[in-house]
């Protein structure tokens, strides 16, 4: 049976962000069975990888050479099973209700952009402030007719249609893509 969603991740050396991440999807309040998790490893180092696989397929990864997240992205985005793409980052943390309030938006549209809470890091620095500001900041850009992919739902026909990512980007790729 077909998902409902594919949950698109790209990772490279994810560590514990993405150990939390993994946790936060397996508490999703759309069954497990409903959606599966495919992540695109670009060249992680780190292991954090390493062994994740559910026999039943819910998370997959694959595997590929160090690019960029864009290029995981749709080497994940390639062998995702759904007809609708959830994308989140791998340092994120979806709420419980974040796949079911995804795809419920997107009775109604495309593509859907959903809000970005911030953990702020231990450690502030300008460039922490900067990030949140300019690039993370999901009201304004959605406003200016752009998104990022830290909580981005697409159709993936439409997906296909425009192209995927542009892998030659080393960033701001999301924005292009919406």
């Amino acid at each position: 049976m077909e998902p409902a969603a594919s949950v698109i991740v790209p990772v490279r050396n994810g560590g514990r962000d993405f150990a939390t991440l993994v946790e936060a999807l397996a508490a999703q309040t759309l069954p497990r069975e409903r959606f599966e998790v495919v992540v695109g490893d670009d060249g992680s180092t780190d292991g954090a990888t390493d062994g994740i696989e559910t026999e039943d397929g819910w998370l997959r990864v694959l595997r590929g050479p160090r690019l960029n997240s864009y290029a995981a992205r749709n080497r994940a985005a390639q062998a995702a099973r759904s007809r609708t793409l959830a994308f989140c980052d791998a340092d994120a943390i979806p709420d419980s209700a974040w796949l079911e309030a995804g795809l419920a938006a997107l009775d109604n549209a495309d593509v859907v952009a959903g809000l970005i809470r911030f953990v702020l890091p231990e450690r502030l620095t300008v460039w922490s402030f900067l990030d949140m500001d300019m690039f993370l900041d999901q009201e304004r850009a959605v406003r200016t007719g752009r998104a990022v992919t830290a909580n981005l739902f697409v159709r993936r026909d439409l997906f296909e249609e425009v192209g995927a990512f542009d892998e030659s980007l080393p960033n701001t790729g999301d924005f292009d893509f919406v």
